[in-house]
């Protein structure tokens, strides 16, 4: 682990170049006009002694076993009453947040397998903290369980807003889907599509990172992933340098805009 943080913090040094993550700097030059999503599912605020830790019934039995183990590990976390958390999948539980980050306190709350289902069933964990800013980067695994764009917006929707509800003091942001291989590249553009729509209403900022490993036809750039999906010491060195202006000052101030 040690030669790991090594190479990937020397990656980030090479890479990092000061770019900032406001939604107008990472989205695409010529962004794609959406379609705006109606929502009808009621937004029910949980108190958090009812919310309860669950896993989600739809996962195979390893990952289950697997998400159940890691929830018992983050159940053991101490409250954080400051720092930065990561709320996502298996791309946040693998990341080296404190090799990406070294500036600021983090707090990783990924799991792997995870789906927005998922979270749901356990935001009472994040409750229990008080972070200055929450990171959600959640909705992937959506896709290969074959959820469509309104079902992982409106989800993504209901954990901004049972958040907020709850730490309104805190800073959400909400990352973008990455590409991944051909097979899904339309579907990750239609959710991502889905997910802004559904957050322009919403005290969030959206970050559309999206287009910083896109290979220009909806494909994960090979560099940065060796399975079109998780990502390798090049790819967290990139997503380290699309997001560490947020991550450490919030995207304050802006900068002008840039492309990829």
């Amino acid at each position: 682990m040690v030669k790991r943080n090594s190479q990937i913090a020397i990656a980030i040094f090479m890479m990092l170049g000061g770019v900032s993550c406001t939604r107008e700097t990472l989205e695409s030059p010529t962004p794609q006009k959406t379609s705006q999503i109606v929502v009808e599912k009621k937004v029910e605020i949980l108190p958090v002694e009812s919310a309860g830790i669950e896993v989600w019934e739809g996962f195979p039995s390893d990952g289950k076993k697997h998400v159940a183990r890691r929830l018992k590990e983050i159940d053991k976390l101490a409250p954080a009453n400051s720092g930065v958390l990561f709320l996502g999948d298996s791309i946040t539980e693998l990341a080296p947040l404190d090799v990406l980050f070294p500036e600021v306190e983090t707090i990783n709350y990924g799991v792997s397998w995870d789906v927005t289902d998922g979270v749901l069933l356990r935001t009472s964990q994040i409750w229990k903290n008080k972070p200055d800013r929450l990171f959600i980067k959640i909705g992937t695994n959506d896709l290969y369980f074959g959820h469509d764009s309104q079902h992982i917006a409106e989800n993504i929707g209901l954990i901004v807003d049972q958040t907020y509800w709850h730490l309104p003091q805190t800073e959400i942001f909400v990352l973008s889907i990455l590409p991944r291989g051909v097979g899904l590249a339309n579907e990750v553009k239609a959710a991502n599509a889905a997910i802004e729509d559904m957050l322009q209403y919403k005290d969030v900022k959206y970050l559309d990172i999206y287009h910083g490993f896109d290979d220009g036809n909806g494909v994960m750039i090979t560099e940065y992933s060796d399975d079109s999906l998780h990502l390798n010491e090049a790819g967290y060195a990139r997503y380290a340098q699309l997001i560490s202006d947020c991550v450490t000052t919030g995207c304050k101030p802006p900068v002008k805009k840039e492309t990829y």
